[in-house]
Parts: C-alpha cells; sequence; structure tokens
C-alpha cells in the first residue's frame, strides 16, 4: 500500500504509535508489536527520496511522513510533532496554535463519539430478558469489512443484535475481578478485550464472541485469559480466528451453532447453578523459577539473546544452548 501511494500522492501520512499512557497513574500499555516499526520499514521500501518538483509545486521530498504521536512524553509532543510535519510540507503559513486547536478539537470529537456509543448501548440494552452478542477484539480486526470476514453481517442476518466492545461502560466490579490479570497486561488492546470479557460474562443479557488475528501472540495469550473469564461464569462463549485462507462459510456454521447454545443457556439461566464469581487467579512463574537453571533453544541468534538478557535482569538463570554439530 505504501509503495503503491508513493507514485500517486504528494505525502503518505503514517505516524508512529508505540504506547498508550494516557496519565501517571495508569500503567503503559503497548500497541502492536508489528505496527510499531511499521512505518520505519515502509520508509526503506523505495530508499532515500529525490527531491522533485510536483505538480502543485510542493518538493516531495520525504514523501513518507512518520511523525512520533504516541510514546511517554504526552499530548504536547504529539502537537509539536504534527506541527512540524505540517510545517514541512504545507505551502501555506501553518502556526502552532492552529495544529493545538485542531488536535485538541479532533481528541473532543472522539471522546464525544465514544460517549454516544455508550449511551447507545444502554439505550439497545435497556429492556431485560433480551439476548445480544457483543463482539471482542482489536478494532481495525473487527469493525473492517475487508478483515472480519462479514461476522458482524452474519450475525445480523440471524436477526441477533450485535454491539461492540467500545460501547461498553465497564463496572469497578468487573474491572476487580481481573485486577491481577491487568496489573500483568502490557499490551493495551489486550486490556480492553479482557476488561470487556469480565463486564460480559457479568451482563446476564450479553454474550460474546471473541474475533482474533492468526498468528498474533498477544490475542493468543488474552484467548487463554478470555476462557478461564468465561468459564468461571460458567457462560458459553465463541472464539473465530480470521486468517486469509477461510470463506465465510465456516464462520456461518460455527456462529449458528454458538448463537443455539446462547439462546438455551438464556432461557434456561433462571434454573443454573451459581457460577464462581471470585478474582481470576493469576499465576506467576517467576519465583518458581528462581531457584532454577532456564535452557533456550538457540533458534535466532538476535531474539533469543534479548530474551535470554531480559530474563537474565528479571533475576532467572537463563542461558542459550550451544548449537554445534553434535546438538544438532
Amino acid at each position: 500500500h505504501i509503495q503503491y501511494l508513493q507514485g500517486n500522492v504528494d505525502f503518505v501520512f503514517f505516524p508512529f504509535y508505540l504506547d498508550h499512557h494516557p496519565s501517571r497513574n495508569q500503567n503503559r500499555r503497548q500497541y502492536c508489536y508489528y505496527t510499531q516499526y511499521a512505518p520505519s520499514l515502509a520508509a526503506c521500501i523505495n530508499g532515500p527520496d529525490k527531491r522533485e518538483k510536483g505538480e502543485t509545486g510542493i518538493v516531495k521530498a520525504n514523501r513518507l511522513k512518520t511523525p512520533l504521536v504516541n510514546y511517554l512524553y504526552g499530548r504536547f509532543h504529539a502537537r509539536v510533532q504534527l506541527y512540524k510535519m505540517l510545517k514541512s510540507i504545507s505551502p501555506r503559513r501553518v502556526t502552532f496554535s492552529n495544529v493545538s486547536n485542531a488536535y485538541d478539537k479532533a481528541r473532543q470529537f472522539k471522546e464525544g463519539v465514544q460517549l454516544e456509543l455508550k449511551q447507545l448501548y444502554h439505550k439497545e440494552t435497556r429492556s431485560p430478558g433480551h439476548l445480544h452478542v457483543v463482539l471482542l477484539g482489536r478494532p481495525y480486526t473487527v469493525l473492517l469489512k475487508q478483515m472480519n470476514k462479514g461476522i458482524p453481517d452474519i450475525l445480523a442476518a440471524l436477526g441477533i443484535k450485535t454491539l461492540y466492545q467500545d460501547m461498553l461502560t465497564i463496572s469497578e466490579e468487573a474491572k476487580a475481578t481481573v485486577a491481577p490479570l491487568l496489573s500483568e497486561l502490557h499490551w493495551h488492546y489486550a486490556v480492553e478485550i479482557v476488561k470487556a470479557a469480565a463486564q460480559v460474562a457479568d451482563s446476564p443479557d450479553a454474550y460474546p464472541v471473541l474475533v482474533t488475528s492468526f498468528k498474533c501472540t498477544p490475542d493468543a495469550f488474552v484467548t487463554e485469559y478470555f476462557k478461564q473469564i468465561m468459564e468461571r461464569r460458567a457462560k458459553p462463549y465463541l472464539i473465530l480466528q480470521l486468517d486469509e485462507h477461510d470463506s465465510s462459510v465456516g464462520y456461518e456454521t460455527r456462529i449458528e451453532a454458538a448463537i443455539r447454545s446462547f439462546q438455551n443457556h438464556h432461557s434456561a439461566r433462571k434454573t443454573r447453578l451459581p457460577a464462581t464469581n471470585s478474582s481470576l487467579p493469576i499465576e506467576s512463574t517467576t519465583k518458581a523459577l528462581l531457584d532454577k537453571t532456564l535452557i533456550l533453544p538457540n533458534w535466532d541468534p538476535i531474539a533469543c539473546n534479548l530474551i535470554v538478557a531480559n530474563l537474565q535482569r528479571a533475576g532467572i538463570n537463563a542461558c542459550l544452548l550451544d548449537e554445534t554439530p553434535h546438538s544438532m
């Protein structure tokens, strides 16, 4: 996409999103580790840009614009980054005040839309006794038609009211049940999925469908915790893993089976045995490894050395296996 765009537009806006750190009182959360370095990779596609005049008269130097907008430095730093970027490409005078005001308006708009979504969820679910499905997952996986394999449309065709996790208002009680886990997770979207799962698990009319991506490591971790959350509340769930090879037919069959399970559970809820409502236990293996030696296979000379260094920093006696003809 970047290669195509660079030949057809004046500039490509491809910012760095490294982590989510809303305030000093909240933990720093990482975004997808693939997208974290994607702008750097994209910048190497065609090598250094050549200076050339475009039809608009703009000098096309450094067509790919990659400001750092989400990191530890806060919103002021994001404003400065955007101002420097726009100043370098705009033929007209751009002031920092203009950029700062536009940034604030954009944030206000986003916060207003988020509030409207939560109000819409409350409006759509205020009548008790009516089953609905909540889709959990990363927004670009669940909401984009190019990514979601038509899953929302399949649910809608079955007459099931379908909503998304961003529409939920997470209660303090729901957060408390997964608090130990939230303190351990450093992935932003994984945290959002876990909190939404805890809320859905405690909502009698809501049933979750978790949409994950094939080979996504954070998704693989959060899937196991999602299962535990639902099973501790004795609630049925559906997990759909996306990849580029599946057709929608396979998803239709699984969704239809899941809806029948949801409906049976929902109709029998008055006669069910009470589910466990305690906090989700999070087992830490760090202490168990402190008096042991952890040996890792040397399948990558760069990545594995970094892993070992981090384990050693945490106090674990970790080492790599030496690759020799005899050991192989």
